[in-house]
């Protein structure tokens, strides 16, 4: 019924959204993160919901990812450059909080969705469903639940 979208590790999950939170705060142009299968679909729906620009892979140079990440270089094939958006010099979102564990998962039913958080949300919630990763509000106008990834507050 899912895809393998949860078969990956979690600390990836952890430290993208840590990079993310962190280029916020510190008024970043863009940040960078390691390249992992798993992060494509994530980047695609905040792109689609407007939250980062755009994204692009990039090969690792030392002299760029010296004050961002901190791991060997020589292994890494690919790193993932995000463009942060801000609008009139305010960030977009506030903070990306993962919920999901690897010994928990929350998985939320189309009828809790629409009783809980359909009108008392000041973010969005990323689900991942049956037909990928959506937000809470597609997911109950598609009328489906799923297993909540993350939170992203405004």
């Amino acid at each position: 019924m899912f895809s393998n979208f949860l078969n990956i590790d979690f600390a990836t999950l952890h430290n993208f959204s840590n990079l993310i939170n962190f280029g916020f705060a510190r008024r970043k142009k863009y940040c960078y993160t390691f390249f992992s299968v798993s992060l494509k679909p994530f980047l695609r729906l905040l792109q689609k919901l407007g939250l980062i620009k755009y994204y692009t892979f990039v090969k690792p140079l030392n002299s760029e990812f010296s004050s961002g990440l901190t791991r060997n270089f020589k292994r890494v094939r690919k790193v993932i450059r995000v463009y942060l958006n801000y609008t009139k010099g305010s960030k977009v979102m506030s903070k990306i909080k993962f919920l999901i564990k690897s010994s928990q998962l929350l998985i939320v039913s189309f009828t809790r969705l629409k009783r809980f958080f359909n009108a008392n949300l000041r973010g969005f919630l990323i689900l991942h469903t049956s037909r990928g990763l959506l937000t809470h509000q597609e997911a109950i106008h598609s009328k489906i639940g799923g297993r909540i990834i993350c939170y992203i507050s405004n």
